[in-house]
């Protein structure tokens, strides 16, 4: 299958009038990329909670005045709308805290009209990701999610599929291995207990432990520990254990020197001080996708990026949420891309933003929007 390009994906979706529901689209394009045998890589974003597309990608022209009386404290103004380079559209902007983002990419972006959901209007964001990941309303808790799809009929390894502070989503069950799923690159190691949010346990000498993935020394003697008590009782499973333990370990060497990478790209934002959470992760998925493409051994491997960026069900208090999570968004892509372009490797990379589903035309009375 031939790979699809940056440059031909946007041309194809700019001229394209409507497209299928996400469901189906997603995993298909995905799929295309992966199936080429040219250096390809795509970084899916998920804004998870249904983001307001007539906010974020507002009418300026035409629909504008019809639109704007259904939403009078919420639109964004005609005259703060960014008018041009949308995909070559001639009635759609960008919400100004895309600023940052438009001015790197110019017009080297589109957006994707009419996809979503429609069987099921005003669903809940849980059976709206689920639908798309694995393309069913119910009953799926078995299924593969569609990257597992993707890894499993293309042999990807799990060092070609990475989730950077997504956690184990629907989307990574895969029949085989899974993909490198992580918080950061820089917490990755074989030496922290990472329980990820401040959790309290007993220890060895029943003594109350509170840990936020802290750094323990203890852990590798820990483990060997174990598996010598295991090989006591079962030569065999000792084997296996100590087999995965040895990958791990081997895993912790190669994401430590991804973590290492050099990487100058501006990642911060206008509204607030410093980078965020999400730019932070932006940055490890620049610094995991130059170190593979200037690795020999991985420089032909297609690659996928997850990355997540959440508070999007705006259902109140929109305006100022979506002007701080805009400039977030915007900004760390900005990053993003300029250290795609940087390490050469701009021009083999999709970026895929998408979210579960749009909002209301009319505006509540918690001046937001509700699921449409």
């Amino acid at each position: 299958m031939k790979g699809i390009s940056r440059r031909s994906f946007l041309k194809a979706i700019s001229s394209t009038a409507s497209m299928a529901a996400m469901g189906a689209l997603l995993p298909r394009f995905v799929y295309a990329q992966a199936a080429s045998n040219l250096s390809r890589n795509v970084v899916l974003v998920n804004l998870n909670g249904g983001i307001d597309g007539l906010n974020a990608f507002p009418f300026y022209t035409g629909l504008s005045t019809i639109i704007n009386q259904y939403r009078p404290d919420i639109h964004i103004p005609v005259n703060e709308v960014i008018k041009d380079g949308l995909g070559g559209s001639s009635n759609r902007g960008l919400h100004p805290s895309f600023a940052p983002l438009h001015a790197e990419l110019q017009d080297q972006y589109a957006l994707i009209q009419q996809i979503g959901i429609p069987i099921f209007p005003g669903a809940s964001h849980r059976t709206c990701q689920r639908i798309y990941s694995v393309g069913e309303q119910t009953g799926v808790s078995n299924k593969t999610g569609f990257i597992g799809r993707v890894m499993d009929a293309r042999g990807l390894n799990p060092f070609q599929v990475y989730g950077l502070g997504v956690g184990r989503k629907r989307d990574f069950i895969t029949e085989n291995q899974p993909p490198l799923i992580i918080s950061s690159l820089s917490s990755y190691n074989h030496v922290t207990r990472n329980f990820g949010s401040s959790v309290s346990f007993q220890d060895e000498s029943n003594s109350v432990v509170t840990t936020d993935g802290v750094r323990d020394t203890n852990l590798v003697q820990d483990f060997q520990k174990r598996l010598d008590a295991i090989r006591e009782v079962d030569n065999d499973a000792e084997s296996l254990l100590s087999g995965s333990y040895d990958a791990i370990t081997n895993s912790v060497a190669f994401v430590q020197d991804m973590a290492n990478q050099a990487i100058t790209g501006n990642y911060n934002r206008q509204l607030a001080s410093g980078t965020s959470i999400f730019g932070n992760r932006c940055r490890d998925a620049a610094r995991v996708l130059r170190f593979l493409d200037h690795t020999p051994s991985t420089h032909n491997q297609s690659r996928i990026i997850y990355l997540e960026k959440v508070g999007w069900d705006t259902h109140g208090n929109q305006v100022p949420i979506h002007n701080t999570n805009i400039d977030n968004l915007a900004s760390s892509l900005r990053g993003l891309v300029q250290d795609l372009k940087a390490g050469g490797i701009w021009n083999d990379t999709v970026i895929y933003v998408f979210s579960e589903f749009g909002r209301t035309t009319r505006q509540n009375g918690g001046l937001g929007t509700d699921h449409a």
